[in-house]
C-alpha cells in the first residue's frame, strides 16, 4: 500500500515537472519565433487639430492678403512704385527721411505740377518731373518703372511699407491724369502745336513743362520791351521744316522736321548746329496735353510777335 502510495506521488511529481518544463520552453528561449502584432499608434487629436487648424489659418491669412491686396487700385499701386524708385532722389535733394515725408513730398510736387503722372493704358503709366521722364507698369505681384535702368518692386513690400498711408496716397490718384483727358479726346495736335511744343521742350530755361510754359509766356508778355535774346518772333516754314525763332540779331532758332510720328528738333544759334532733339508726337502729346490752352496762347503770342517784328527794330 505504501508502495502504492509513493508510486503515484512519484508519478504527479513527474507530471508536474513536464508540465513546469512546457512552460518554461514557451517563454524561454526556445527558438520559436512569436508574431508581436505592433499596436495602433495612438492618436494625438490634439496635435492633428493644432495642425489641421495652422493650415487653414495659413490660408486664411493668405486668402485675406491676397483680398487686400486687389482692393488697391493700380493708380495706388503705381504711385507707391514710384515713391520706391525715387526715394533715393528725394532724400538726398529734399531731404526726406522717412516713408511719411516721402509721401507729403510727392504730394507736394504732384500739387505744385511739379511731378505729373500720366495714365496711358489701365496698367501703364509715364512720370515727368524735372529729373525727366520713366515710365511705370502694374503686373499681379510687381511695379516696375523703367527709364533710367528698370526698378522691380513686389506689391507686399509696398503695402506693408505705406499701409499707414493709404487714406493720403488714395486721395493723391486724382492728380493722376489720363492721356484722353489730356488731349481732350483728341488723338493728336495739330502741326503748329506740334511746333510749339517741341520749342518748348527744346527751351533750356526750366526744366519741367511748367517752368518752360511760364518762361516763354512771360516773355511774349512783355512785347517788344525785351533783349534780343528776349524776343520771340514767331513761327515759319521754309523748305518743308517747321521752326520758332528768337533773338533776331543772332538768328537763333529751333527747326523741326516731321518723318512720322518721330520729329527731330534741331537747334541753331549763329549759324552754328548747337545740338539735336529727338522727340515723338506721343511724347510731347503726354507732356504738353494738359498745358493745351497755354499752347494755344504761346501760339498767338508768335503770331503777333511776327507781325510786329518792325516795331521791335524800331525801338
Amino acid at each position: 500500500m505504501k508502495k502504492n502510495i509513493l508510486l503515484t506521488c512519484i508519478a504527479v511529481a513527474a507530471l508536474l515537472t513536464l508540465s513546469g518544463c512546457k512552460h518554461q520552453t514557451q517563454s524561454g528561449n526556445s527558438g520559436i519565433t512569436y508574431t508581436h502584432h505592433k499596436s495602433k499608434p495612438i492618436s494625438n487629436d490634439k496635435t492633428n487639430n493644432s495642425t489641421s487648424t495652422n493650415q487653414t489659418n495659413q490660408k486664411s491669412t493668405d486668402d485675406s492678403d491676397d483680398q487686400s491686396l486687389a482692393k488697391i487700385s493700380n493708380d495706388e499701386w503705381i504711385l507707391m512704385g514710384y515713391m520706391a524708385y525715387a526715394r533715393k532722389n528725394y532724400e538726398q535733394s529734399e531731404n526726406v527721411h522717412s516713408t511719411a515725408e516721402m509721401v507729403n513730398a510727392v504730394e507736394n510736387d504732384l500739387d505744385n505740377d511739379d511731378l505729373t503722372c500720366t495714365k496711358d493704358a489701365d496698367n501703364k503709366y509715364s512720370f515727368s518731373n524735372k529729373f525727366g521722364s520713366v515710365d511705370g507698369s502694374v503686373s499681379s505681384d510687381n511695379i516696375t518703372i523703367t527709364g533710367d535702368g528698370t526698378t522691380t518692386v513686389d506689391k507686399s513690400k509696398l503695402k506693408d511699407e505705406y499701409v499707414d498711408h493709404m487714406s493720403q496716397i488714395q486721395a493723391m490718384t486724382k492728380k493722376i491724369g489720363s492721356q484722353s483727358d489730356n488731349n481732350h479726346h483728341v488723338d493728336k495736335f495739330s502741326l503748329q502745336e506740334y511746333v510749339v511744343a517741341g520749342f518748348l521742350e527744346a527751351n533750356r530755361h526750366g526744366n519741367t513743362p511748367k517752368e518752360k510754359i511760364e518762361h516763354v509766356e512771360n516773355q511774349i508778355a512783355k512785347g517788344i520791351h525785351v533783349t534780343n535774346d528776349g524776343y520771340l518772333s514767331g513761327l515759319y516754314k521754309n523748305n518743308g521744316k517747321y521752326g520758332a525763332a528768337y533773338n533776331p540779331s543772332t538768328s537763333q532758332y529751333t527747326d523741326f522736321t516731321f518723318n512720322g510720328n518721330n520729329i527731330t528738333g534741331t537747334n541753331i544759334s549763329a549759324g552754328v548746329i548747337s545740338g539735336k532733339l529727338h522727340l515723338t508726337k506721343q511724347e510731347l502729346e503726354r507732356k504738353y496735353g494738359p498745358y493745351r490752352a497755354d499752347l494755344t496762347k504761346i501760339l498767338q503770342g508768335l503770331e503777333y510777335n511776327k507781325k510786329h517784328a518792325i516795331d521791335f527794330y524800331k525801338k
